[in-house]
């Protein structure tokens, strides 16, 4: 893979990931905010309007991909009983549940199938499943969810009802329909439940509806929504011409089984076999289907056409515009070319480039853009490539976007770099354990840390005697490419520009008896260790390490035990024995059950986002119970905690605590979340120096405070 595609491959995955979590959760709401503290915007909220697919579902494509990405949690027929279910924290939703459909927004669930839930621990699949495939995975649930006595009573009642008006396929061309009226579209039904449609129909759009009850009125609403789906004369019945020769032959609504219900139907539809049958007929019904399908003639399987609104049309075009900057003060060279690359569902539909001006600026004029259209750009400098933030194109509202680049001179000497942090992550797999290490790795100078040679590594990564299955996360890299095996580890060859950047990889061990160490060098120094390993049943123990508090992370108790400072080329070294006695839910499981942690990408990203929340807090508890230590041996001669916390709080002036908000008073972490807030905006340059200077010094005496009579709290019980 090029230095090009590997760069803008991971800031679009790092980006777009973002973008995702800004909309699921906000670690900002753990944080009390220091006065001046102004939060990163958050990107705006997807137009829900425009929500909808530019062509009709196809639920056969659908079946394929639901059978590729989904059975193995939500089953065969979508009730949330797949294989992986069980060894699932929180069990897969029933997506065939008749509530459920009745209630749900196709929107909606496109846009949980493209970002995935975390609380429930689904993965998005935005970059494994192209847009239109999403949308055919929701056609699909509803045939799947819709069973043949239930179509049968919905068209019965579509053709009494409707089909005048709507004609036979809902194009808006029955024999009473009035001028003007449109065919079904995409717009309206992606935008709308089942729900939703009975209600706004009842609602003097449709006189006779008010003539059926609740029932009548959700089987005829599905059974239009069917309609707006492509091939779907292959699954409905043959509709009857004249829309009152059925009307004697409704079947009542008493006679439609629940959808849940288990057994075949009486005429299974080669589609819905598949969620009545037993397994093994589900199979043979699959492939039936599949055959019937490549054998029956095109005019039967042809789409309908895609209805006006559903047509995409040209959004118009914007002018992209920004600066180069050199972040180490010196002179953007002239004639340097950048690029501008657009995607839509990371599929690249813009390449352009220009060269900067005189004073570094660029200008692209004319870009198309179209909803939800991503563009980034970058320049090649002393052999780095340089990305800018990524921005969204969200038409019309978008008018014209920046996009700045900041670019350094190089150098192979590392005394800036250094790990902030290192976080370890221990699952737990019978026989051996899954160790998730992620380094925070920081660059404190002002030009980009490169490899001495091409070909070589910039920061060597050591691994434990014994370790296998090295895994990377995705999108950072592999073996062979980015990072190069060693003896005993691998070098990561990418450039590291100033500011901060993490690595997670993940290994095995074996764990004889409930017992292993985790000990391996590291190659910068190490500001913090952070352990965490499920809270019971589970102990670490080595020099310096301290059992900290338990805290919740997506939904599993974990305990924290804090590490040590780590000079460069020392080692991270403990024990970890036991085995978890619960999971999250409480169950007492078998050893080999685990710890229940996701698999594959999900536990990159739950690893990420552990290491995201729990970071700021925890380093800070390390250090200042590390500082007020180191204070109170040097000001007592080894006295203990408490007793120099008992004679600092007797000398130490008063505190005005009405200076602190009242909010961080009586809360250590909190607190600690604004100290740590002040670091970053004083780092940043958006806090003047005498400001950062008193606060931080109030609420750091005050932290001790609080800290200092937790301890003599602890020693009295």
């Amino acid at each position: 893979m090029s230095t090009f595609r590997r760069v803008i491959g991971l800031a679009l995955g790092l980006g777009l990931l973002a973008t995702t979590l800004a909309g699921c959760f906000s670690f900002a709401d753990d944080v009390t905010p220091p006065p001046g503290w102004k939060p990163t915007p958050v990107p705006p909220t997807p137009d829900l309007s425009r929500l909808y697919p530019m062509q009709p579902p196809d639920p056969a494509q659908g079946r394929i991909a639901y059978q590729q990405k989904c059975v193995e949690c939500h089953g065969t027929h979508g009730r949330g009983d797949g294989p992986a279910a069980e060894q699932l924290p929180v069990l897969p939703a029933n997506l065939v549940a008749s509530e459920t459909l009745v209630q749900a927004k196709p929107s909606d669930w496109f846009l949980v199938i493209s970002n995935g839930r975390l609380d429930k621990f689904m993965p998005g699949f935005r970059a494994s499943l192209d847009e239109q495939t999403r949308w055919d995975i929701i056609a699909y649930l509803y045939v799947l969810g819709t069973d043949d006595d239930k179509r049968q009573r919905g068209q019965a009642l579509y053709e009494r009802h409707c089909q005048a008006c709507h004609g036979p396929q809902g194009q808006g061309d029955g024999p009473d329909a009035p001028d003007g009226l449109q065919p079904f579209s995409q717009p309206f039904f992606a935008q709308k439940s089942d729900a939703d449609i009975a209600t706004y129909l009842v609602n003097d759009h449709a006189p006779s509806f008010s003539e059926l009850d609740g029932v009548d009125r959700l089987n005829v609403v599905r059974y239009a929504r069917l309609l707006t789906f492509a091939r779907m004369t292959a699954w409905l019945p043959t509709p009857t011409p004249s829309p009152t020769t059925a009307a004697t032959a409704i079947p009542t609504a008493t006679e439609t089984p629940a959808t849940e219900a288990a057994g075949t139907t009486t005429t299974p539809s080669a589609v819905e076999t598949q969620a009545t049958a037993s397994p093994e007929a589900t199979a043979e019904a699959a492939a039936a289907a599949t055959e019937t399908a490549s054998a029956t003639p095109a005019a039967t399987l042809t789409p309908a056409s895609p209805t006006p609104e559903a047509t995409p049309t040209p959004e118009g075009a914007i002018t992209i515009k920004g600066r180069v900057i050199h972040g180490g003060g010196g002179q953007v060279p002239p004639g340097l070319v950048v690029h501008l690359k657009g995607f839509d569902n990371f599929e690249e539909v813009v390449s352009l480039e220009t060269t900067v001006a005189e004073d570094g600026t660029f200008r692209f004029d004319g870009v198309e853009v179209a909803p939800h259209r991503v563009f980034l750009a970058y320049v090649e400098y002393q052999g780095v490539t340089y990305v800018s933030d990524i921005v969204t194109a969200m038409p019309p509202e978008t008018q014209d976007l920046e996009l700045n680049i900041t670019i350094y001179d190089t150098t192979t000497d590392r005394d800036a770099l250094r790990f902030d942090r290192l976080h370890i992550f221990v699952d737990f797999l019978g026989d051996r354990i899954r160790v998730a290490e992620l380094y925070v790795i920081s660059n404190d100078g002002d030009r980009t840390v490169v490899p001495e040679k091409e070909g070589e590594g910039v920061v060597r990564y050591y691994l434990p005697e014994g370790a296998t299955n090295l895994q990377f996360e995705p999108g950072q890299g592999e073996l062979g490419k980015r990072f190069l095996e060693v003896p005993g580890g691998f070098v990561d060859t990418s450039a590291i520009p100033p500011g901060q950047y993490q690595i997670l990889f993940a290994y095995e061990l074996p764990y004889p008896n409930q017992q292993a160490e985790i000990r391996h060098k590291v190659d910068l120094p190490v500001g913090s260790v952070l352990v965490l390993v499920p809270a019971e049943g589970v102990t670490v123990e080595g020099e310096g390490f301290q059992p900290g508090d338990v805290r919740d992370v997506q939904g599993m108790a974990v305990r924290i035990y804090l590490g040590p400072e780590i000079e460069a080329g020392g080692e991270v070294a403990f024990k970890v024995s036991g085995f978890p006695k619960e999971t999250p839910q409480g169950r007492v499981e078998e050893p080999s059950a685990g710890w229940n942690l996701p698999q594959g990408k999900d536990l990159w990203l739950l690893v990420g986002l552990a290491a995201l929340g729990l970071g700021l807090v925890v380093s800070g508890v390390w250090l200042y119970f590390r500082s007020d230590e180191e204070e109170e041996k040097a000001e007592t001669g080894g006295a203990t905690p408490s007793e120099a916390s008992t004679a600092r709080a007797a000398t130490e002036p008063e505190l005005d605590e009405t200076a602190i908000p009242e909010g961080l008073r009586n809360d250590p972490e909190a607190l600690l979340d604004a100290i740590l807030a002040l670091d970053e905006l004083h780092r940043e340059g958006k806090l003047p120096t005498e400001a950062y200077e008193k606060r931080r010094a109030l609420y750091k005496a005050h932290l001790a405070r609080l800290l200092a009579r937790g301890k003599d709290q602890q020693g009295k019980a």
